[in-house]
C-alpha cells in the first residue's frame, strides 16, 4: 500500500489563544507533519508528535531555518497591544520576514491569521472579503493591514475572524460581560447582528486553508455563517456564565457617553453595538466541514466564570 503524502506545515505562533487550537486541529489530521516555531517550550507541544523550533518572528535568521522545509506556513503570530514600534516589528516586519523566507525555501502555500479590525469600526452588513476596503484604526491593526497587503500580494491567504469565543478569550467574552453590567441596558435593544466564531471551530478552518488542494490565494473570513444578535449574546452570558443584569436599552450614542468614562473606546463599544457579519460561507465550503452555530462550550463558561469572578 502506498504512503500517504504528508505535508510539511510549520505554525508560527502555537502557543496562543488561536495558534493553540490550529495546532489541535493539525494534530487531527492524517495528512500532515507538524512543526512549530515558538519562543519558549511548552509542555504540550513538546509531548505532542511535532517538531519544536525555537526562535521569533522578530528574527529573520530564525525564520529562514524554520521555514526551510515547510510545504506550507500557518503565520498565528501577532501583537494587539498599543505599542506601535511592537506592532510594526512583530505584524508588518514579522510577516514580510515569514514571505521572504517562504520564497527562499519555495513553500507552497502561507496562511496568515487576520483580523476584522483591518477594516474598522463598521457598521458592516453582510460583508465580503472582496468588497471590504481597510480601515484600521490602530497601531495593531494598521500593522496587521500592511502585513495582509502582503501576504495577498505575495498569493497567500489571510483569514479574518471577527469575535473569537472559548477557553482562553480574554477580550470578547469577558469584555461583553464588563461593558453590559457596567451600561445595565442593552443597546439598540440588542438587535445588532455580530459575526462569532468557536476558536476550535477556526483552528480547523485554518489547518484546513493550509492544507487543501482546492484553497485559493486571497481573503476569507471565519464566522458562523448565521449572525448572532446581541440581545442572543447577552441571554447567553447572563444565563451561562454571570448575570448582567440588564434593563432597558440605549442609543449607541448614550452607550458611548456612559461608557467612555468607565475606560471602554468608541471603538470596542461599537464592536459590539452594531452590526458587524461577515460572509464566510466560502472558507467552511473549502474545510468542508458544515458552519456551526454560537455555543458557549462547558469547558468555556468554566473559564469565562473564573476570568469574571477574579477580575
Amino acid at each position: 500500500m502506498k504512503a500517504p503524502h504528508l505535508t510539511r506545515v510549520l505554525l508560527i505562533g502555537a502557543t496562543g489563544f488561536i495558534g493553540s487550537r490550529i495546532f489541535q486541529a493539525l494534530q487531527l489530521r492524517d495528512d500532515v507533519l507538524v512543526s512549530i516555531l515558538a519562543r519558549r517550550p511548552t509542555g504540550l507541544l513538546l509531548e505532542a508528535s511535532s517538531t519544536a523550533l525555537f526562535g521569533d518572528v522578530t528574527d529573520p535568521a530564525s525564520v529562514r531555518r524554520a521555514v526551510r522545509h515547510a510545504d506550507a506556513v500557518i503565520n498565528a503570530a501577532s501583537y494587539v497591544g498599543p505599542d506601535g514600534d511592537i506592532a510594526d516589528r512583530v505584524n508588518h516586519l514579522g510577516t514580510l520576514s515569514i514571505i521572504r523566507a517562504c520564497e527562499i525555501a519555495r513553500a507552497g502555500r502561507l496562511v496568515q491569521i487576520s483580523t476584522t479590525a483591518v477594516y474598522g469600526s463598521g457598521p458592516h452588513n453582510s460583508l465580503r472579503p472582496g468588497d471590504a476596503e481597510y480601515r484600521p484604526e490602530s497601531p495593531a491593526s494598521r500593522s496587521r493591514a500592511a502585513a495582509d497587503r502582503a501576504v495577498i500580494a505575495a498569493g497567500g491567504i489571510v483569514i479574518r475572524p471577527n469575535l473569537v469565543h472559548g477557553a482562553g478569550d480574554r477580550w470578547f467574552i469577558p469584555g461583553a460581560a464588563r461593558m453590559f453590567k457596567t451600561l445595565g441596558t442593552t443597546i439598540d435593544s440588542g438587535r445588532a447582528q455580530l459575526s462569532t466564531i468557536d476558536v476550535t471551530d477556526l483552528g480547523l478552518l485554518a489547518a484546513a486553508a493550509a492544507v487543501e488542494p482546492t484553497a485559493a490565494p486571497g481573503a476569507y473570513h471565519a464566522a458562523c455563517q448565521t449572525p448572532l444578535e446581541l440581545g442572543q449574546l447577552l441571554g447567553a452570558i447572563s444565563e451561562q456564565i454571570i448575570p448582567l443584569n440588564i434593563k432597558g436599552t440605549s442609543t449607541i450614542e448614550d452607550a458611548v457617553r456612559a461608557l467612555e468614562p468607565a475606560g471602554f473606546s468608541p471603538h470596542t463599544i461599537n464592536m459590539l453595538g452594531m452590526n458587524h457579519h461577515y460572509e464566510s460561507q466560502q472558507l467552511w465550503d473549502l474545510a468542508r466541514i458544515p458552519s456551526t452555530g454560537f455555543q458557549i462550550a462547558p469547558q468555556a463558561q468554566t473559564w469565562y466564570r473564573g476570568r469574571l469572578v477574579t477580575a
